[in-house]
């Protein structure tokens, strides 16, 4: 049993580095990139402790590998959260900036000082790992940060692509419903099989990767220009439209004005001249409104076709 254990562990780290990879060429190598892969390698970490935890012969190599696992376990929450924030392109501010990171350092820093406490495990030999009440306590923030960050991607993603959204939320909820399951008793203690989760998580998101560029921040980048000139451009054509409506009224209420004092004068020859005006004025202002909305029609088209390219 523990030599199909390792093995499945060693597939998922050996899947989690290969997304890790294959979303490097698709990155731009910004802060969010990079913030996505060490959040993976939180989880190439807490994978490779349950490798060590069923190697360890003694109590300090059971230490140690407890102490490699929870980095992973400390940090996954709040690196997460971290990432989807600036995936959405929000801006974090103030406590809120530094908080997830202070949370994270906290609770492993009482890892690190258990043997002081054993707050964070009441009991911890090589027969028997009991949690202490920091653990828990740890477990909770870990939800609320994976959980939060899972929300601020399904709206970031809006409705453009609904599967995608799916995928990506899925696949955080999927290691997230696993530990619960370990964390309550539903499986055998003896490991941790939240890791095992990562490994569908992987492919989740590995599918909206590649099938509905999630993580492709390049391309996002390319859409989000291209929406702005063309919101651009919009803006542009309706204060053409706003302008010339409110000129060629103008104009004409000036000449049924002057059209209406001839006329009362009996100078009909003068008012049937401003009533050409008006006339050849309003032909003129519905000719620039047809092609100022005939122009909104084609950007509103194009903007259809490129979204379904990018589809």
């Amino acid at each position: 049993m523990q030599l199909v254990l390792t093995v499945i562990f060693i597939a998922v780290i050996g899947a989690v580095l290969f997304c890790m990879a294959a979303l490097l060429f698709r990155g731009d190598g910004s802060t969010c990139s990079w913030t996505y892969f060490v959040c993976q390698g939180t989880v190439v970490l807490w994978c490779a402790s349950q490798i060590l935890q069923m190697m360890a012969k003694t109590r300090g190599e059971l230490t140690a590998a407890f102490l490699v696992g929870n980095v992973g376990i400390c940090f996954v929450g709040s690196t997460w959260f971290y990432f989807a924030t600036l995936y959405a392109g929000r801006k974090l501010t103030g406590m809120l900036k530094v908080l997830p990171g202070a949370i994270s350092a906290f609770f492993y820093l009482a890892v690190l000082t258990n043997e002081w406490h054993h707050l964070y495990y009441e009991s911890f030999t090589l027969e028997q790992v009991v949690h202490g009440p920091l653990f828990y306590a740890n477990v909770v923030f870990t939800y609320f940060f994976t959980v939060s960050g899972a929300a601020i991607l399904y709206l970031k993603m809006g409705k453009r692509h609904p599967l995608a959204r799916k995928l990506v939320v899925t696949s955080v909820l999927v290691p997230v419903v696993l530990n619960a399951l370990y964390l309550l008793g539903f499986v055998a203690p003896s490991f941790d099989i939240t890791p095992l989760g990562f490994g569908v998580s992987v492919f989740l998101v590995m599918m909206a990767a590649f099938k509905y560029s999630f993580m492709n921040l390049k391309k996002e980048l390319a859409i989000t220009n291209e929406k702005l000139l063309l919101e651009q451009e919009r803006n542009r054509i309706a204060q053409q439209v706003h302008d010339t409506a409110g000129h060629t009224l103008t104009m004409i209420q000036s000449y049924m004005k002057l059209a209406e004092i001839s006329a009362g004068k009996e100078n009909f020859e003068e008012a049937k001249t401003y009533l050409t005006e008006a006339r050849q004025l309003t032909g003129q202002g519905i000719k620039e409104l047809r092609e100022s909305i005939n122009m909104l029609r084609e950007e509103a088209e194009y903007e259809l076709v490129t979204q379904g390219v990018m589809a």
